[in-house]
């Protein structure tokens, strides 16, 4: 006897939709939402999905709407599947604002529909491993995703994609997974559209039934609004939803085949088997095929670098305000802002209209989070010259700071140094400007203090005696090698000042990262030359350019005056554009950082990549290489790439220039053995930017290289590039997990709190001693996590 084929569908309702005009939006519910809900009430059970923002705009244009699918779902006769207040790619975002996401949502889900759904629908079906519990926290009890990109690089057993499976994320959680299907989703369009028939269409998918067992398979499962309504050209078409009604009939007419409610297949078909969604070669799972992937929303589409950069600034700003508490009062309306901002349908075929208001709220909240933080500022009153605050749930040990700090006119001359709470510590100068009398009118350290969780303490720049000189020489030669306690760096001036080696005497004694030459694979397909530290970037035209070329070091005569880190400085011209790199070569900690300043006169790559990081693998053992990071969560996620092929930074087809990315939404991707690992850290806030990785073994050896990417392109879009910007990069050696010195990977990315004299006295306020900050700060706040 053949066993029964139950078939469920997922009606993906989005008005946010990229290229929907809000004034469509009424027409959308007439011609989409209504026809198919009237399809339920004639007796077809279908599962219906809205993001809480879709809902909430439903209910404002006609209320009836909202009414009918709650008495329709409360009656059984479909299925509301919940996701989120905004549609946003949880991967990409910090897991606070998920969480704010997540939390908002459940409101108006039992606001609107008196209850909040069971089963969360994954926005663009894109997945990390930190969404299980994220979702599972917040109440649901399913969630559904695509099965065709899940199994891609996974070896599921076959039948699984007839049945829910049991998908394990970080932290031990676990949650019922029910499978939605791209291709069906493809092939369910077509038929719609014309371009297959029902027949060949329920052919198709009846060739899924067995012999002997039940199965369940998803029909469909994305977007509603393309049926009688086309998005973007506005045109209005007829008979289309007639037409899934004629299926649906022919369908459920077949002998053992059933249509039911997502819901139904969880007691039809209990879930046993228990699986890992993501894979090294694909960490974040997409829907469709494979030129459309997370990239879109990261560092591709309309103008998504310089969106994210000034979502993660806010979020940076938001975090301190967040700090401190009461003094900044309620922040939700902040909160709920930003995670608006972060919605991905700003970020790819976005229309004018929706594009001007979205850069126009994101300005305004940045205004609003500025004014709050200036107020906060006002209530404190440096002794000396400003406070720093640690907010972090962890010490500060020792990581470097950047200050700026403003002076009257006379007041600094000479050579300075910084105290903290009446104790030199180490600094250094990095940049002056001064008045023309000589005395100092700004300047910038950098300083190394200790601070304790929850912290303030007191800073005062002090003279310390006769000025000294801060010359720098060109260096004249190829290799130059600059050495600390705790960095040994060799770069190479005939080739854009790359990194050939670079060793943390205290981790190993083996350069972790640097240059490989042609020859070091013996292998024709392997026989380039491998850089470290540099750029990539595809022009318009298609045209490579890179910063392999003849450059100028500069470094400093005095090496110590520079008691934190050593500054080497390189210039060129890409002929794409012109490059200023600067080194800071640190003494005490396993450390160099490269900040990356550009000037474009005007580009549109294909891609730009930079930092590009080549793994000794000597100095790795490849049966405990993993790389590790954060996509969206709060655990950390590792990958092994043992025996794998990976290729995130790969081309698919003509239109897309890379097939993943990792979403490190900490800032941070760690590359690591038993014994030993080097993190790459980015400053998200100074200029967005997502990692890729590379993995190929080679006869008995191994390829692995990271790339940085801030500009990808594809269907929806390439970012444009006018002027200067700056980018960093931070290379952190550590001898433990990522897991261990994962608090050290947050300061080098993350900052102290500083809050200069002038700031803090520039609005009226209470003004409070020094004694009442530390008061206010360590009795005020037991969990001061940033």
């Amino acid at each position: 006897m053949l066993g029964k084929l139950y078939f469920y569908t997922i009606f993906h309702a989005n008005l946010s939709f990229s290229c929907i005009p809000t004034d469509q939006y009424p027409v959308i519910l007439d011609k989409c939402y209504w026809p198919v809900v009237d399809l339920i009430s004639k007796g077809y059970k279908l599962g219906i999905e809205f993001s809480a923002s879709t809902l909430e705009t439903i209910n404002s244009i006609d209320p009836h709407f909202v009414e009918t699918i709650r008495e329709l779902w409360m009656d059984g006769k479909c299925d509301v599947i919940g996701s989120s207040m905004t549609q946003s790619i949880f991967p990409l975002i910090p897991v606070d604002v998920n969480r704010v996401n997540l939390r908002e949502g459940r409101k108006v889900y039992r606001n609107l529909l008196g209850e909040f759904p069971e089963i969360g629908f994954i926005n663009e079906q894109t997945y990390s491993k930190a969404i299980p519990e994220l979702f599972r926290e917040i109440g649901y009890r399913a969630l559904i995703m695509d099965w065709d990109n899940a199994a891609e690089y996974n070896d599921f057993p076959p039948d699984l994609r007839y049945k829910p499976a049991l998908v394990k994320g970080t932290n031990g959680a676990v949650i019922p997974i029910i499978w939605n299907s791209s291709l069906n989703s493809y092939k369910f369009q077509r038929c719609i559209y014309d371009r297959l028939s029902i027949d060949d269409f329920l052919t198709s998918v009846m060739s899924h039934q067995h012999d002997e067992h039940d199965r369940a398979l998803a029909l469909y499962g994305t977007d509603w609004e393309i049926f009688d309504y086309r998005p973007g050209i506005q045109e209005i078409i007829s008979g289309e939803i007639n037409k899934i009604e004629k299926l649906l009939k022919k369908l459920t007419s077949r002998n053992n085949a059933q249509l039911i409610n997502p819901s139904e297949v969880l007691g039809l078909l209990a879930p046993e088997t228990e699986i890992e969604i993501e894979s090294p070669e694909c960490p974040i799972p997409c829907k469709n095929r494979d030129d459309y992937n997370v990239v879109r929303w990261a560092v591709s589409g309309r103008d998504n670098v310089h969106l994210n950069s000034q979502c993660y600034a806010s979020y940076n700003k938001l975090k301190e305000l967040e700090f401190f508490n009461g003094l900044a009062g309620n922040n939700n309306d902040l909160w709920s802002g930003l995670n608006e901002m972060w919605g991905s349908d700003l970020r790819t075929k976005t229309t004018e209209e929706k594009h001007y208001n979205g850069k126009m709220k994101l300005g305004q909240l940045s205004h609003k989070i500025d004014e709050r933080l200036s107020a906060v500022y006002s209530h404190f009153t440096p002794q000396y010259d400003f406070i720093l605050i640690n907010p972090f749930a962890h010490d500060w040990n020792g990581e470097a700071v950047e200050i700026t700090l403003s002076f009257e006119k006379g007041v600094k001359r000479g050579r300075i140094g910084v105290e903290i709470d009446g104790q030199l510590v180490v600094s250094q100068c990095e940049h002056r400007q001064l008045y023309r009398d000589g005395s100092i009118r700004q300047v910038k350290m950098t300083v190394c203090p200790f601070i304790e969780a929850g912290y303030a303490a007191q800073g005062r720049i002090v003279e310390l005696g006769q000025e000294v000189e801060y010359k720098h020489h060109q260096y004249t030669g190829d290799r130059i090698n600059i050495e600390t306690d705790s960095v040994i760096l060799t770069m190479s001036a005939k080739t854009g000042a790359d990194i050939r080696e670079l060793i943390y005497p205290g981790i190993s004694s083996k350069s972790l990262a640097g240059y490989l030459p042609p020859v070091y694979y013996d292998h024709i397909g392997h026989s380039s030359d491998y850089y470290t530290g540099g750029i990539q970037l595809c022009d318009f035209f298609g045209k490579l350019y890179n910063d392999t070329v003849q450059t100028r070091i500069v470094v400093p005569d005095n090496p110590s005056v520079f008691p934190v880190r050593l500054p080497v400085s390189a210039e060129m011209d890409m002929g794409s554009g012109k490059v200023w790199k600067t080194f800071y070569v640190y003494r005490n900690k396993p450390r160099v950082d490269v900040f990356y300043r550009f000037y474009f006169a005007d580009l549109t790559p294909i891609f730009f990549r930079l930092g590009i990081t080549t793994l000794n693998p000597e100095a790795f053992d490849v049966n405990t290489l993993r790389f590790s990071t954060i996509n969206g969560g709060k655990d950390i996620e590792c990958f092994n790439p043992n025996g794998k092929i990976i290729n995130h930074h790969h081309s698919v087809g003509a239109f897309t220039s890379a097939r993943t990315c990792l979403g490190a939404t900490e800032g941070w991707v760690d590359i690591s053995d038993k014994d030993k690992g080097i993190a790459i850290c980015t400053d998200k806030s100074l200029l967005y930017s997502v990692p890729m990785i590379e993995y190929q073994e080679i006869k008995k050896s191994y390829l692995m290289r990271v790339y940085n990417s801030i500009s990808e392109s594809d269907e929806t879009g390439r970012i444009h590039w006018r002027g200067h910007m700056t980018a960093r990069i931070s290379y952190v050696g550590h001898a433990n997990s990522a897991n261990t010195v994962r608090n050290q990977l947050c300061n080098t990315v993350n900052s102290l709190i500083c809050i200069p004299r002038d700031d803090a006295q520039q609005t009226s306020g209470t003004m409070r001693s020094a004694e009442q900050v530390l008061r206010v700060l360590n009795t005020e706040h037991t969990d001061c996590a940033v």
